[in-house]
């Protein structure tokens, strides 16, 4: 699939996704990242590992419920203090409540 292709399929400008790949324009949002991902039959937590690396961090949307906030908020206080053991609980967690990687039930 050429550049092109998947501009139009995303259906942003090919200029866009030129700039996002010289590093002249932000990585992309994790939904459209989704997409691309969807779209080359590439995996998705990939794309989202190198665009946090790329950026510094991992980006969440705020627009969820107060709950969701303060879990995200919790994530963030305590994220450099986890381990490894801690990271891989919580991404089974994650796994059982996603079945797969496309939401939560």
């Amino acid at each position: 699939m050429t550049m092109g292709q998947l501009a139009r399929q995303l259906d942003v400008p090919i200029t866009y996704l030129s700039d996002v790949e010289r590093d002249t324009r932000p990585a992309m949002s994790a939904e459209r990242i989704g997409r691309a991902a969807a779209i080359l039959g590439a995996n998705v937590e990939e794309g989202l590992k190198a665009a946090a690396a790329r950026g510094g961090s991992f980006k969440l949307p705020a627009g969820v419920s107060p709950i969701g906030q303060d879990a995200g908020a919790s994530l963030m206080r305590t994220w450099a203090a986890l381990s490894d053991e801690d990271f891989s609980q919580l991404r089974a967690w994650l796994d059982e409540r996603t079945k797969g990687g496309s939401g939560l039930r």
